[in-house]
């Protein structure tokens, strides 16, 4: 068994990941559920085993970029400034991060991109959500979203299994008097209201 094969199935064995099959033919993006605390454990034991060194709570301030390459990263911490170089450097921001600060062309959305909205849902009945419709939840929010302020009728539950939470991601809503700004907290008790009435939803 190679080395890959065996670290996924670490991760499966412990609880910390598992592959969440599709369940409709537009739904075609690779998703994994996991238990964030068992997954971070099992994170620091590779990061340990390979020698990775964390540099915890660095914001990234700046990225020399000479010669089509990054020389070096500069980091604010809170003992200080921190200079890091290296013969090449991943940019895993998830924002393009380090892109951006190296002044690099950055692809840009036309309309404006919200950003998603992730939240756990406890003490629901588990086996109501055995055979959970997406199309039902999508359906559901098609039809109320407007009414709950939500600017998004996509996003997905999904009920960790052997867990007695759900986690729900990627619906997103927007405060039409105040210009557009997010505010996590309302918009998580709209999509609740919205999604109460739906039998399927639980």
């Amino acid at each position: 068994m190679n080395d890959k094969r065996r670290e996924s199935n670490d991760l499966r064995s412990d609880g910390s990941i598992e592959r969440l099959n599709a369940q409709s033919e537009e739904l075609s993006t690779v998703l994994f559920q996991y238990d964030e605390v068992a997954l971070q454990r099992w994170m620091e034991r590779k990061c340990e085993e390979v020698g990775v060194n964390a540099l915890l709570g660095a914001m990234l301030t700046d990225a020399a970029f000479d010669d089509g390459a990054v020389d070096h990263l500069e980091f604010a911490t809170r003992y200080g400034l921190v200079e890091i170089e290296g013969d090449g450097f991943v940019d895993a921001s998830g924002d393009a991060s380090l892109c951006w600060e190296a002044g690099l062309e950055l692809r840009e959305p036309d309309e404006p991109v919200y950003g998603s909205l992730n939240f756990l849902i406890e003490g629901y009945d588990t086996e109501a959500v055995t055979d959970l419709s997406m199309e039902a939840v999508h359906d559901r929010l098609e039809e109320v979203g407007e009414e709950y302020g939500l600017v998004r009728e996509d996003g997905h539950l999904m009920h960790f299994p052997g867990k007695e939470f759900m986690l729900v991601t990627s619906i997103m809503g927007k405060n039409g008097d105040d210009g557009g700004t997010i505010k996590s907290d309302e918009t998580l008790f709209r999509i609740i209201e919205a999604l109460k009435e739906t039998d399927k939803a639980g």
